[in-house]
């Protein structure tokens, strides 16, 4: 009888490693946000879902206008371009009306016809207010110091490594 229950208690711990084995390789999709200049340091590490908004709103440094890039998810690798909204045409800002833009609530929108987009780079200047949500969350990065180049990317990782890298960001799931 004593050996019949050693035998299951080590079916059973083998069971159990094999299942937390096969859940730790199981990819799961973040957006990371690293920091170039400094040897990519990782900033931020969220789970996200395809299709997730990603909202990048900031004040035009030239123009002093807001302007919002919105972004989604892929289900691939990365982004897609939804639309740019922005509260007049200056420097660095499309000024034709076409066929992709609309005027609404006192900003200008264009489709950006879900065009691919495989990483966002963005500079940090303080004039710019800059925002970053993600599927309705802030993530902190306007008091990152003046000049400071993020790099945004969304892309599966397996669950462990997630785990991992979470530990090391100074922003994740936990502390969000």
């Amino acid at each position: 009888m004593k050996n019949r229950a050693a035998s299951y208690s080590w079916l059973l711990k083998t069971f159990f490693f094999v299942c937390i084995a096969l859940l730790s390789v199981i990819p799961v999709r973040v957006m990371e946000i690293t920091l170039p200049k400094k040897d990519y340091k990782l900033y931020a590490l969220i789970r996200v879902k395809a299709g997730d908004p990603v909202i990048l709103k900031y004040r035009h440094s030239v123009e002093l206008s807001e302007v919002e890039g919105v972004f989604a998810i892929s289900p691939t690798y990365g982004f897609i371009a939804v639309e740019t909204r922005y509260e007049s045409a200056g420097t660095g800002l499309p000024d034709d009306l076409s066929q992709r833009s609309v005027q609404k609530d006192g900003f200008r929108i264009v489709d950006e016809e879900n065009a691919p987009i495989g990483q966002i780079g963005f500079y940090i200047v303080k004039i710019n207010r800059s925002r970053l949500f993600v599927s309705g969350l802030l993530i902190p990065i306007s008091h990152l110091p003046q000049g400071t180049l993020i790099r945004i990317k969304a892309h599966k990782i397996p669950q462990i490594v997630w785990m991992l890298k979470s530990i090391r960001a100074e922003i994740n799931d936990f502390k969000l």
